[in-house]
């Protein structure tokens, strides 16, 4: 299997998690905003799964593959892409910097978790916002941009046109 080939899977399984994980998002968000659940009684689908410590190890694996997907499909050379290239370009490296923040914000979340047993923990911004409104955001966000770049990669590679891969 050639390295392109490799980087392609690698990225089919990053969308599949991440497709997963949206899901659990999606029934939190109507558990909490549709059946008047509190948030802390919204645990999604699997409800074991629904602890900080779960949050934080997916949400660091996840920014690692985005990362990784950045750097080995070049996607920060903008200067070899046509135009509408750049734009899927442009959201994907949104999504790796929103889900750097999302990373941030579960880190803050854990350490209020060791440290004060909190169940849904604020984080940096839970005082402000819903946590669940503002998790079903940033968890749709950082799963439709990838997804949109990862759509005209296999469209490109039907069409059989190169893409650009170490």
């Amino acid at each position: 299997m050639n390295t392109s080939k490799i980087i392609f899977a690698i990225f089919t399984v990053a969308i599949i998690i991440q497709s997963f994980h949206f899901v659990e998002h999606l029934a939190q968000f109507n558990q909490h905003f549709f059946q008047g659940l509190s948030i802390v009684e919204s645990n999604g689908l699997i409800d074991s799964l629904n602890v900080e410590w779960v949050h934080w190890v997916y949400n660091l694996s996840y920014f690692g593959l985005l990362l990784f997907l950045f750097q080995k499909l070049k996607v920060r050379k903008l200067q070899d892409k046509t135009n509408g290239h750049k734009v899927f370009a442009l959201v994907f490296g949104l999504s790796v910097i929103l889900q750097g923040y999302h990373l941030l914000e579960h880190s803050v979340r854990m350490i209020q978790w060791t440290t004060t047993d909190c169940i849904s923990c604020s984080g940096i911004t839970g005082s402000f916002v819903d946590g669940i409104a503002l998790h079903f955001i940033i968890n749709f966000l950082v799963f439709v941009y990838p997804l949109a770049f990862y759509i005209k990669l296999a469209i490109s590679k039907n069409e059989k046109r190169e893409v650009v891969l170490n």
